[in-house]
């Protein structure tokens, strides 16, 4: 029992840990240093779920275990106005214009450079996984835009960056940057969104833009192809935060950063997935672990009541006369 107790409270403080900027690389910890130097967007809600030393999530075996490595380039916001000779520029005001108004998805870890500072990649259409293509045609280019939700609170709900898909055009031609608009499939009346028809643009004439924080809630469908937890990891109904039974997770667990001193904007990104099943001895640790945690609960709530019926009875206390 003690062993188990003992395991309960490793898993506790698994669970209690801040691993958001941490990653395995060669053996040694390998850490993002923007995520303690800058401010994390405020509606990050991403961390790690596996632990420092590469091994499954506590109390867990996996099923299969996929690392995969992709490549992009790493801009800024403000590169968007460095005018025409720059790469960006014929993207440039499509994409402020889509981004206007909408909600930040964070940089790398949820990291918040801020205003011109903050990172938007890019890469080849093609270089993308086909799960990843299929998934960004279905639910951002053929999605109907909608409004801005109102929040219970006040403000606004924004609604979050897109993945930003455009035809590229050819070098011989000039192009304006307000020639260019993202790539969307035209809405057509009695027919599904599902269905509705994209530009027949090939996939080697496409690029797309995104910020880095709009990978993580797919992070599975970039791993999905070719292994034999293609089904799994394709399956985004599978995917959790944290590890459960019979249950997919995943981290982008390195990086690298562009050398904008030598106007080199390369950068690689590394995603590990696994599907993960809870063991024996596991189940037994989540179980004792909820039984700590609901005692410690219903204790706190007893104290709770009990310092309230102290406080009322305080007050009626009748006043003694001194004199």
């Amino acid at each position: 029992m003690k062993s188990i107790a003992a395991g309960a409270l490793l898993l506790l403080l698994q669970h209690a840990a801040s691993p958001v900027a941490a990653y395995e690389k060669g053996g040694k910890t390998f850490i993002n240093w923007d995520a303690h130097e800058y401010p994390i967007v405020p509606h990050w809600n991403w961390h790690r779920p596996f632990p420092d030393n590469g091994d499954p999530p506590m109390g867990f075996e996996t099923k299969c275990n996929v690392h995969k490595k992709f490549h992009a380039k790493n801009y800024k916001l403000g590169d968007l106005r460095r005018g025409e000779e720059h790469e960006l520029y014929p993207f440039s005001d499509a994409i402020e214009k889509d981004i206007a108004g909408r909600q930040y998805p964070g940089s790398w870890d949820g990291v918040d450079h801020g205003g011109l500072q903050r990172d938007i990649l890019m890469m080849n259409w093609r270089d993308l996984p086909v799960h990843v293509r299929q998934w960004i045609e279905t639910n951002e280019m053929r999605k109907p835009d909608t409004a801005d939700v109102p929040a219970a609170s006040g403000g606004t709900n924004r609604r979050p960056w897109r993945f930003m898909v455009f035809q590229k055009k050819p070098r011989k031609v000039a192009v304006t940057a307000t020639e260019t608009a993202p790539l969307r499939a035209e809405p057509t009346e009695g027919v599904s969104p599902s269905e509705w028809a994209l530009p027949k643009v090939a996939d080697r004439d496409k690029v797309v833009f995104f910020a880095p924080g709009q990978l993580y809630p797919i992070l599975p469908l970039w791993n999905a192809k070719g292994g034999k937890c293609e089904d799994s990891f394709s399956d985004l109904k599978r995917y959790q935060k944290q590890a459960a039974d019979d249950t997919v997770v995943a981290w982008l667990y390195e990086h690298s950063k562009p050398d904008r001193d030598h106007g080199k904007n390369d950068i690689y990104f590394k995603i590990r997935a696994e599907h993960v099943l809870e063991t024996e001895h596991g189940r037994d640790q989540r179980k004792l672990w909820e039984v700590l945690l609901r005692n410690s609960r219903r204790s706190e709530r007893k104290r709770t009541r009990e310092e309230r019926m102290a406080g009322r009875e305080s007050l009626d206390v009748p006043e003694r006369d001194e004199l």
